[in-house]
């Protein structure tokens, strides 16, 4: 279409300068000359000044459509650039936030699943600290020696000052004269001892620090005979309290001693099961470690997004100044066809 235009710009200046030459406009003619050629109907060739001149407009014009050419190209390739970069960080980013989600779902579940564990094995244990196995219960409850299983009772600093009934067998009630539900959750400074004090404290504390057993006689508040105490450690904070009376014969002691040993194996039994809970601890406190390394992951990925997002700012920016630089090369454009249209009209008038 262009071409079309600047044949017929040409074709019709030529015509103008013709149309003067014919119109007789300084015109002198020579036999044998141009003139005549044209009153023959044959067309001169143009003068060497119009050559030039045309020569000049038609390299402008093909610099103009060259300079046309490479804006819109540039502008073309700058938009797809832009457009693959954008779709690029755009891929990376939805990838990156899918890793994180799977990350931390995955987290969650093996959480969830180690949540279970540990309480199944912490249910567990407090079984065996309730005596729940049924031949065990049965032989505590045929003996004729008061057991009772007691907890330690800690001040704010750490140090013993009482000590708290847990579960007793009914030996212990007819020893003691205590119901079951009476002595059951109570301090033994309020059910044993007087003047609000626990009975054997020192005794029982000397016993827990050794973890070996220790044997004594004293009163209780509940009844007025003597009493035989013996006292089997089986936790940190757990202790049992095998009571008789200290009148009893040699084949009383024999059974004590018997039940002493069965205490014992319990005792050894459920350090076996702290020794489980440590390990589901241990277990527990790995998982909490794995999830806060997961949590750095989750961190670094938000951080990768934000780098996305900040290069994604870059491209844009980039974008903006290439269109920046497209409008002036249209600018340049534009004046690059008015001074043509300048001079087009110049050598046209000078003509």
């Amino acid at each position: 279409m262009r071409k079309k235009k600047r044949a017929a710009r040409k074709s019709a200046q030529n015509s103008d300068k013709i149309n003067k030459n014919s119109s007789g406009e300084n015109l002198t003619l020579k036999p044998g000359g141009a003139e005549e050629k044209a009153a023959e109907g044959v067309n001169p060739p143009a003068p060497i000044g119009e050559t030039k001149t045309a020569e000049k407009e038609s390299s402008q014009i093909a610099q103009t459509d060259e300079a046309d050419t490479a804006v819109t190209s540039a502008q073309q390739a700058d938009k797809a650039a832009a457009e693959k970069a954008a779709d690029k960080a755009a891929a990376e980013k939805a990838a990156a936030e899918k890793a994180a989600e799977k990350a931390a779902e995955k987290a969650a579940a093996a959480a969830e699943k180690r949540a279970r564990k540990e309480a199944k094995e912490r249910k567990k244990a407090i079984n065996a600290l309730r005596l729940s196995d049924g031949k065990a219960r049965k032989l505590l409850n045929m003996v004729e020696i008061g057991l009772a299983f007691h907890d330690l009772v800690k001040n704010d600093d750490g140090k013993i000052v009482d000590y708290r009934v847990r579960e007793v067998n009914p030996a212990f009630e007819t020893i003691m004269a205590l119901s079951a539900d009476d002595a059951t959750g109570n301090a033994a400074s309020s059910i044993y001892g007087t003047r609000g004090r626990a009975p054997f404290l020192k005794d029982i504390v000397e016993s827990m620090e050794t973890g070996e057993s220790r044997s004594f006689e004293g009163t209780v508040r509940s009844i007025k005979g003597r009493l035989r105490f013996s006292v089997q450690p089986m936790d940190k904070n757990l202790f049992a309290l095998l009571i008789e009376d200290a009148s009893q014969d040699a084949k009383a002691r024999r059974r004590q001693a018997f039940l002493e040993t069965r205490v014992k194996n319990l005792g050894s039994e459920h350090k076996e099961t702290a020794a489980t809970l440590d390990d589901a601890r241990a277990e527990a406190k790995a998982m909490q470690q794995q999830i806060k390394a997961l949590q750095g992951d989750l961190e670094a990925s938000s951080k990768e997004t934000s780098q996305l997002a900040a290069t994604l700012q870059r491209e844009a920016e980039k974008t903006q100044r290439l269109e920046a630089t497209v409008k002036a090369a249209v600018a340049v454009r534009d004046e690059l066809k008015k001074a043509t249209n300048d001079l087009s009209n110049a050598l046209g008038v000078k003509g």
